[in-house]
């Protein structure tokens, strides 16, 4: 979800220009995994703001979903039956920090409802946000989401991206700046994701129909 459907890091540049008292304008766009080139100190500052996000400011409920996501995934959802939609997010990866291990218990259960009701908010025409038909919130383990088993996957982590397809997946790229330089399939926003979709499927009748 985060990085794909939602914007984790608009709302993470917020939670941090505030704690750290700076304007958002000098927290740059994160080039690297792990937002190593943002004004924080370590490893663990960034698990500092990751925890501060969740716990004070329900970061999970109130992330702003990216363009056209909504609305792409509503029509492919209404167009073809045979697509059902799983969410697969790892929504606990800091937990090797001592200061989110105190507060797992509180974490998870917070996390696990923040992200259902972000998921279900109503659009202006009464539709939950996202549709989905499964939602499976995994551990730390990247490779957990192979064991998933979807057909296509939408992802943004480089490790994930390369764990899906050294696992023998069909994993497309959605863009941010840390993932540039990996290679195969990519979707630069979700109207590219939908035609992507629309032309993977148009292949599968083809194949079907032979």
């Amino acid at each position: 979800m985060d990085g794909v459907v939602g914007d984790y890091e608009a709302f993470l540049r917020t939670v941090v220009a505030e704690e750290l008292d700076i304007p958002e304008t000098d927290i740059p766009l994160c080039n690297e995994w792990g937002f190593t080139n943002w004004p924080l100190r370590d490893l663990d500052h960034y698990y500092e703001m990751h925890l501060k996000a969740i716990t004070e400011h329900s970061m999970f409920a109130h992330l702003t979903p990216y363009e056209n996501c909504s609305d792409a995934l509503w029509r492919l959802n209404d167009a073809h039956d045979e697509l059902r939609f799983r969410i697969v997010t790892h929504r606990y990866p800091a937990f090797s920090s001592p200061l989110l291990k105190e507060q797992a218990g509180i974490i998870h259960a917070k996390i696990t409802t923040d992200t259902v009701t972000w998921l279900q908010q109503l659009r202006e025409d009464g539709r939950p946000l996202i549709p989905f038909h499964d939602l499976a919130i995994l551990g730390t383990t990247k490779a957990d989401k192979a064991s998933v088993g979807c057909d296509i996957y939408i992802d943004d982590s480089p490790g994930n991206i390369q764990a899906l397809r050294a696992a023998g997946n069909d994993a497309i790229i959605y863009s941010q700046e840390y993932n540039k330089a990996l290679p195969g399939s990519r979707a630069d926003n979700w109207l590219e994701v939908e035609a992507i979709i629309e032309a993977k499927l148009e292949e599968q009748r083809a194949f079907r129909a032979l």
